[in-house]
């Protein structure tokens, strides 16, 4: 399994100044501080990092709980990894992921994720070594205008570490829509190319995307890019489905 430090160094996933925080707040003193930061890029890094290390924690000790509680039930837990889609639905509300699941679950998702800040916490989903992984992240990657090739390829080496790392049966799911007029990236783009990843990487692949498209309007919040309590119980029976096909 490869290290904290090393999986925010590696070569062929490498942190751009952006994204020197994650590194900073889960790599500690072993991150290579020279090759990460930048001094121009610090104000924003140092505004995320703060940002990182109120939501990793809270994070980590879901991770735990639902850790502990597999192992004094032996029921496999399951795991949320992503992005905010995932993460604001963590509220105390009717709508939360883990809400309706019988066995362990965890909510790990972080806003402001991208494939690589996601890379550098991935050892925190492997030491849970969760039966069940979704994984739904790429939205912050095209909001910072990553091409959609860009972010398939971010997408096979985050699936390619977390199949060596876990024994889980890993989900990957699709970009939901957005509203257009608010926010210019082309998700449809990516999610064709995520159905190909995931069949070269041996993960499930569950297209909600096309269960959300039809009444946008009634399942995102007034952002235009997060999902309404309407379409995380929308998301719910997707993911539900795509399980039962699996």
């Amino acid at each position: 399994m490869l290290g904290v430090a090393e999986a925010c160094v590696t070569a062929d996933m490498a942190v751009d100044d952006a994204d020197v925080s994650a590194c900073l707040v889960s790599c500690g003193s072993n991150c290579s501080h020279a090759r990460l930061v930048n001094a121009t890029s610090m104000p924003q890094a140092i505004r995320l990092q703060n940002w990182l290390e109120y939501q990793l924690p809270i994070v980590s000790g879901r991770l735990e709980r639902a850790s502990n509680a597999s192992r004094r039930s032996g029921v496999p837990s399951t795991v949320f990894f992503g992005d905010s889609i995932f993460a604001m639905a963590a509220d105390k509300d009717a709508f939360l992921l883990c809400a309706r699941r019988p066995e362990p679950c965890a909510n790990a998702g972080v806003g402001f994720d991208t494939w690589r800040l996601a890379w550098a916490r991935a050892w925190q989903v492997c030491a849970v070594d969760p039966g069940l992984l979704f994984v739904l992240l790429g939205t912050n990657d095209l909001l910072r205008r990553a091409a959609a090739d860009v972010v398939a390829s971010r997408a096979a080496k985050v699936l390619r570490y977390l199949r060596r790392c876990t024994t889980s049966a890993i989900v990957l799911v699709a970009l939901p829509p957005h509203d257009a007029r608010r926010h210019a990236f082309d998700e449809r783009a990516v999610n064709r190319l995520y159905r190909t990843v995931a069949a070269a990487e041996g993960v499930g692949f569950c297209d909600v995307h096309e269960a959300l498209v039809d009444d946008a309007r009634l399942y995102l919040r007034q952002d235009g890019l997060h999902l309404s309590p309407a379409g995380y119980e929308k998301l719910n029976g997707e993911l539900d489905e795509c399980i039962k096909g699996e």
